[in-house]
């Protein structure tokens, strides 16, 4: 889908997403709001070392990257992104809104119960 109409407009819907189950998201409280805090948590919930990256910025949308770099390339960067790291059950998803920052850890069960 790379390049494609459908992959640009998805993209370019991140930094306005909010089709996220908050159910199953813990919202990443202003004090941790750094780098090496959210990969504590994401490593400390079991996230392996290597991440698929979905954003609306063309230059990281689609890669596989380390977690740190991820993050680094991603938090307080005012751009909606999603980084995740065991599929269907965690993941970190950074959305800016008009100047405003929802932020979770997403832990949950995929959509059929897994």
């Amino acid at each position: 889908m790379e390049g494609t109409r459908a992959c640009r407009s998805f993209r370019s819907s991140l930094a306005h997403f909010r089709d996220l189950d908050t159910r199953f998201a813990q919202l990443v409280q202003p004090s941790k709001h750094d780098v090496r805090d959210i990969e504590a948590s994401l490593r400390a919930k079991g996230a392996p070392d290597t991440y698929h990256v979905l954003s609306e910025s063309a230059a990281l949308d689609g890669r596989e990257m380390p977690l740190a770099s991820a993050l680094a390339d991603i938090v307080g960067r005012g751009m909606g992104a999603f980084v995740s790291c065991i599929p269907g059950k965690l993941g970190y998803f950074e959305l800016a809104l008009a100047g405003q920052q929802d932020i979770h850890v997403h832990e949950g069960t995929s959509s059929d119960g897994r």
